[in-house]
């Protein structure tokens, strides 16, 4: 009769419906370990209920030895659904415990509202910082533009200013280094130059020459703005700059 108990409780509270859907979902997720576990935890929620609604027919401690029992049968023959699935162990301490009192759940529905209101608070603390954060717009290779950046005077006004300005840096000087370094820098929407480096170069001498590189890419002149999809438009170029003694 306490057996029978126990499986009714099980119908009368639709758990067959229960099983059946997180067999479903382990289906459909069987990869994700979550899934596997909340199938097993539903098992033994399941039992719980079972058990809690079959021991309120007898007294519990009958009822605990009868999972007992069940656990472990003088006989090897059993049924294929067996009356014991979850752990024993909590099985019966969960028998033995006293339902919460209603002031406790009072309690843990009062934390809700006060967690929701510091949910708000952090998101409107949060929510300015984000809403005025600049955004910096996108950066175009040259292949990108529909018009190309032109340094005023064109290429021969490019070659003039930079033999003009350029200054050999004495210890490449002394030590007779020659070489080419090329530089990258981005143009902003206006053509002024926002940012200049060197590319790495394997030749540790190199180093003084690409300084003085940069520094005179750095400080050229505006340049007529490139455009993109019709309007001025930020870009990166690369500029070989070749360091030759006469």
């Amino acid at each position: 009769e306490k057996m029978l108990a126990h499986e009714r409780a099980h119908v009368h509270g639709g758990h067959s419906a229960d099983v059946l859907l997180l067999e479903l979902l382990c289906v459909l997720f069987w990869f994700h370990p979550l899934a596997h576990w909340y199938r097993r935890s539903l098992r033994t929620v399941h039992e719980y209920l079972a058990d809690a609604e079959a021991s309120r027919r007898t007294d519990r401690r009958e009822y605990g030895l009868l999972l007992l029992r069940q656990a472990h049968p003088a006989q090897s023959l059993v049924f294929a659904n067996h009356f014991f699935q979850a752990p024993l162990k909590q099985r019966l301490l969960m028998l033995t415990r006293s339902a919460s009192p209603a002031m406790r759940g009072w309690k843990y529905s009062m934390a809700l509202p006060v967690l929701m209101l510091l949910v708000v608070y952090f998101q409107e603390n949060t929510a300015p910082a984000t809403a005025n954060a600049p955004v910096e717009s996108p950066v175009y290779s040259p292949e990108q533009l529909t018009k190309q950046p032109e340094f005023p005077g064109g290429i021969p006004a490019l070659v003039a200013y930079l033999s003009a300005n350029i200054r050999y840096p004495e210890t490449a000087r002394r030590q007779k280094i020659e070489g080419t370094v090329l530089v990258q820098f981005v143009l902003d929407e206006t053509g002024a130059v926002a940012e200049a480096e060197a590319v790495p170069s394997p030749k540790p001498e190199f180093g003084e020459m690409a300084a003085e590189a940069v520094r005179v890419v750095a400080q050229m002149p505006g340049w007529l703005p490139a455009q993109a999809q019709g309007q001025a438009a930020r870009c990166r170029m690369s500029l070989p700059i070749r360091f030759k003694l006469e």
